[in-house]
């Protein structure tokens, strides 16, 4: 090794902490958006990405302290190997069951949505029974070829499938002219193919082609840096691209807040134009003309008694208030008041009476 691959070979613990970290805060953010209410599948599909980012940070931070242990001349006990084999596992099963929940039709039962899962974690089951018997594999050797085969036919296809279902997902952002979305998509499509179809393939070393000759050794030797800090700058890629990503949902949040104001402006316009054009069809004769008129056609007789001429304006008042014709359009100060026959405008001012 180079001076470099030693350098960096020695900080191994600070490559395992990043990397960690990295998965850990896209689980995080993941988790944060998956609250809000989406139109788009990609909301659906977030909470078991999440749970893949959760589980594969714990699992590089578990590895991180079995290290420092192991530097420090520890015993590492056979369980916490084994839990972080099952973390490793669900992990990579949780990325597969975001790919499945993607694509998948809408009212598909469970049981058919994920059937990938099934069939790629009964494949693993399998692959490590007989290979296992097979090698006469005895002790720890277990958990190195659990490891192994773990990368090979859950990681590898798993990466994949989602990348495959990120490209998907991208043309329904472009058909939304989200464009900016969609190319971080692709993005992101682009690193969990070299995470997952090119760094997974260097696994730990073991006796069993190909692992024998493309292992986390032959990558130092190869590119001079480990395999662990090339998946860390990829680790820290998706998650930017992801994050990314997921301002989609604010976007979406602001088109459905002016599609509500431009509605409730169309439906205030209507109202408006409706009420004007039924406060344009009644007209009214002035109430103090009317009365006027009252007051003149009862005054001409001269044989009538002082409690007719005081009766006969307060009728024709009456009568001036209550007649609304089709001739002359509502006057400035009147108000209207709707009845079930027809609405009318009323004079806020009385029409003067004589005494």
């Amino acid at each position: 090794m180079n001076a470099v691959s030693t350098f960096l070979s020695d900080r191994i613990i600070y490559i395992y902490f990043f990397y960690g970290l990295a998965f850990f805060s896209l689980g995080l953010a993941l988790q944060v958006t998956a609250r809000r209410q989406s139109a788009f599948r990609f909301a659906v599909a977030i909470m078991p990405l999440a749970l893949f980012g959760y589980l594969h940070g714990a699992h590089e931070w578990l590895e991180m302290f079995m290290v420092m242990e192991r530097r420090a001349g520890a015993v590492i006990p056979p369980a916490v190997d084994v839990v972080r084999l099952a973390l490793l596992v669900t992990s990579f099963l949780a990325l597969i069951a975001f790919s499945a929940r993607l694509d998948a039709p809408a009212g598909c039962s469970t049981l058919r949505r994920y059937r990938a899962v099934w069939i790629l974690a009964a494949l693993w089951v399998g692959a490590l029974i007989v290979i296992g018997v097979a090698t006469q594999t005895a002790g720890s050797a277990w958990i190195d070829l659990g490891d192994v085969l773990a990368r090979y036919i859950l990681a590898v296809p798993g990466a994949l499938l989602a990348a495959r279902a990120l490209m998907t997902q991208q043309r329904t952002f472009r058909a939304q002219n989200l464009f900016r979305f969609g190319r971080d998509l692709i993005w992101c499509a682009v690193v969990l193919v070299l995470y997952g179809a090119v760094s997974q393939l260097f696994v730990r070393p073991l006796d069993l082609p190909p692992a024998s000759f493309l292992n986390s050794g032959t990558f130092l030797a190869w590119f001079g840096i480990p395999v662990q800090l090339f998946r860390t700058v990829l680790a820290i890629l998706l998650t930017v691209y992801m994050v990314r990503v997921l301002r989609v949902f604010d976007v979406e949040n602001r088109r459905r807040l002016d599609e509500a104001g431009a509605h409730a402006h169309r439906g205030a316009e209507r109202c408006a134009g409706h009420g004007t054009a039924q406060l344009g069809g009644h007209r009214r004769v002035e109430p103090r003309a009317a009365g006027d008129d009252a007051r003149t056609g009862v005054g001409g007789g001269t044989g009538q008694s002082t409690g007719h001429a005081h009766a006969a304006p307060r009728k024709a008042g009456r009568r001036a208030r209550a007649s609304w014709t089709a001739s002359t359009p509502p006057t400035q100060g009147s108000f209207c008041l709707p009845t079930r026959r027809a609405a009318g405008c009323t004079s806020r001012r009385a029409p003067a009476s004589s005494t």
